[in-house]
């Protein structure tokens, strides 16, 4: 369960991602690598918990595309992360991601500031299958 949970858990996941995780498609990739390399040179480990994170919500999405009829609309609450002081606007990644299957983003709300550190802040991304 530890490695199969979306991103994995602290723990065995920890050591399997020490190993490197690849982003699963050009998808992934190209939207994840403004960022990876900014990341990446501060720590690996944290580099390859955000490709897997990303990667088990590509398959979510096409888990949940499969089973949302036309116009279905969708909220997901998400929050941004910070690495070593560089952001990684999760939100807008995670819209991205189910634009792909089919879903349109309708808008991002920013709900709050989060208090773990400055720049954080919790969003809902909406949208709905076009």
């Amino acid at each position: 369960m530890e490695t199969d949970a979306i991103g994995g858990t602290w723990g065995k996941a920890t050591s399997v991602l020490a190993h490197g995780i690849t982003p699963k498609n050009k998808l992934i990739k190209n939207l994840l690598d403004p960022y990876l390399h900014r990341i990446h040179a501060d720590g690996n480990l944290m580099a390859s918990y955000v490709v897997k994170y990303f990667n088990n919500m590509y398959d979510h999405a096409g888990q949940i595309a499969e089973v949302c009829g036309a116009r279905a609309r969708l909220a997901y609450v998400i929050g941004n992360s910070k690495f070593y002081d560089h952001p990684l606007p999760s939100d807008e990644i995670l819209a991205a991601i189910f634009e792909e299957y089919g879903f349109r983003l309708e808008g991002i709300e920013r709900m709050r500031k989060r208090q773990s550190k400055s720049g954080l802040y919790e969003a809902v991304v909406f949208m709905r299958r076009a």
